[in-house]
Parts: C-alpha cells; structure tokens; sequence
C-alpha cells in the first residue's frame, strides 16, 4: 500500500472507528469519491464487529476498483 492510501486508510479508520460518520463522509468528497462509493464504503464498515486498518483497506480499495468501470459508461 502507498503512503497515500494508508493516509487514506488511517483518517477514514480513525473517523468510523469514533463514529464521526459525517466527518468521514465530508473527508471522502474531499478525495473525490462519487457518493454511491461513500455510501458502500460506509455500509461495509457499519457492519463490521471490529474496524481495524485492515479491514478498512480492504473495503477502501474494493469499493474503489468495484466503481470504477460504472464510472467508465458515464
């Protein structure tokens, strides 16, 4: 994983993880993510038992890859 991603991967783990889920939500506009990839990313981490950096990771780069070729047709 790049510096960047764990930055990523740290605040969004960092603000689930204390349940400031506008805060996360707000930091993740400001990384240009499209709203349906927040929204999924979200959802993923709320039904998670433990939020760890890893599962965090995990979910980030799926939901990232996942909406890209959506994207694509637009």
């Amino acid at each position: 994983m790049n510096a960047l991603m764990q930055n990523q991967v740290d605040t969004l783990n960092d603000l689930l993880s204390s349940n400031q889920l506008l805060d996360a939500q707000m930091y993740m506009e400001s990384m240009h993510m499209p709203y349906d990839v927040q929204d999924k990313i979200v959802g993923a981490v709320s039904r998670l038992k433990k939020i760890t950096p890893n599962k965090v990771a995990v979910i980030l780069e799926y939901c990232k890859n996942s909406s890209f070729p959506e994207q694509m047709n637009h």
